[in-house]
């Protein structure tokens, strides 16, 4: 691991942690952008969407919208102590990798099923972006802990 904050009086930011802190607000605010664009226009994000469906984009913009809460609050880690910001980040990370994924999945069956469009295309990009620092993230909060 880093080591870091295992000396006593050492408080400068440990460079690792702050790109942690930063992911998570980066997330924090892709997730936000999703949920007012869900609840603003939902059949920007579900094309066809009516009905009831409509209902239902206004739960997952909430949904998202808690998504960004839980990414923000916890972007709030100790970037100087390696072992208190994993126990913090940890948790968010492997769920934000879980997600992001899942999501980059559901792009990539889209493209395959022929449903291509510029929401995919864009939804792709940032999810498999995030994706893949999540990743990132997960194996430095694993090899913290």
């Amino acid at each position: 691991g880093t080591g870091a904050g295992a000396r006593d009086g050492d408080d400068a930011p440990v460079p690792e942690l702050a790109r942690l802190a930063t992911l998570l607000r980066v997330n924090a605010g892709v997730e936000l952008a999703g949920a007012v664009a869900v609840a603003a226009n939902p059949s920007t994000v579900f094309p066809g969407i009516a009905g009831s469906g409509v209902e239902c984009s206004r739960w997952y913009a909430l949904a998202l919208g808690s998504v960004a809460l839980a990414s923000f609050l916890a972007s709030k880690l100790d970037v100087t102590n390696a072992r208190a910001a994993t126990a913090t980040a940890t948790p968010v990370v492997g769920g934000m990798l879980a997600y992001h994924v899942g999501i980059f999945a559901f792009q990539v069956n889209a493209v395959v099923a022929g449903a291509w469009t510029t929401a995919t295309a864009g939804a792709s990009l940032a999810h498999g972006c995030l994706a893949a620092s999540f990743a990132l993230a997960a194996a430095f909060c694993a090899r913290e802990r």
